[in-house]
């Protein structure tokens, strides 16, 4: 279904009159069709981890160089997943301004082995910053901030034709779509909202193998105190 198909279902189930258009079209119904098909749409982006907007991004660290530039699509990281394939370690993060500070300020990591990151703009441009690389291919899974696309498949952060379609699966657009034209409209929606929401719950479990989420990397302590050798406790 395309941004056209979808909005003409809800305006079916409103019981209003389907619009030929929505992108160039002013007319009212048309107008908030899109806005609440478009607000479905940055929510099932922005709350959930959905597997077809996850992308694999790498890059080579290097001992002079602390902040590397995210991808053009980057939304967030998925948790977790930044690893220094080179040294088959975990990296921690993102760590806190505070946290940060305590470990530029104390030698706690190996000279050239990065251990914790935190993200950072830098000049405008949002950059991941480690605390001690070296020389590393470092790799990370993320959430890419386009959740629809143009019907030759160009991804988009939000509708710009009629026939642009969703990225995940159309039915969710549509419940979540639905309950808030319901809204837009003055009508009830409370239930058609949960519904909805119970709906996108029980399709991303599903996705995700039943929501369980495995980490097999091994536990590292954050913080590390610096006791004396001998006089503890005396």
């Amino acid at each position: 279904m395309s941004l056209l198909t979808i909005a003409q279902a809800i305006a079916d189930e409103l019981g209003v009159f389907q619009p030929s258009s929505i992108i160039s079209n002013e007319e009212a119904t048309a107008v908030r069709l899109r806005s609440v098909t478009s607000a479905a749409g940055l929510y099932l982006r922005d709350d959930y981890d959905w597997a077809v907007l996850t992308k694999e991004n790498t890059f080579t660290s290097a001992a002079d160089t602390a902040a590397y530039e995210v991808p053009g699509d980057f939304l967030r990281i998925v948790p977790s997943t930044l690893w220094d394939r080179t040294n088959n370690l975990q990296l921690i993060g993102p760590i806190t301004p505070a946290q940060w500070q305590y470990y530029k300020g104390a030698i706690t990591s190996d000279v050239g082995l990065a251990v914790r990151w935190r993200l950072r703009p830098t000049s405008g441009v949002l950059k991941i910053e480690l605390e001690n690389p070296g020389a590393a291919t470092i790799a990370l899974e993320y959430i890419s901030d386009k959740w629809c696309a143009s019907s030759s498949g160009t991804g988009q952060t939000d509708w710009a034709a009629d026939t642009d379609v969703p990225l995940f699966d159309e039915d969710l657009i549509f419940r979540e779509g639905w309950w808030r034209a319901l809204r837009a409209f003055g009508f009830p929606y409370e239930d058609q909202k949960n519904d909805s929401r119970k709906w996108i719950k029980a399709i991303f479990e599903r996705e995700r193998g039943g929501g369980r989420n495995l980490n097999m990397a091994p536990t590292v302590t954050m913080f590390t105190v610096n006791l004396p050798d001998t006089g503890y406790g005396s």
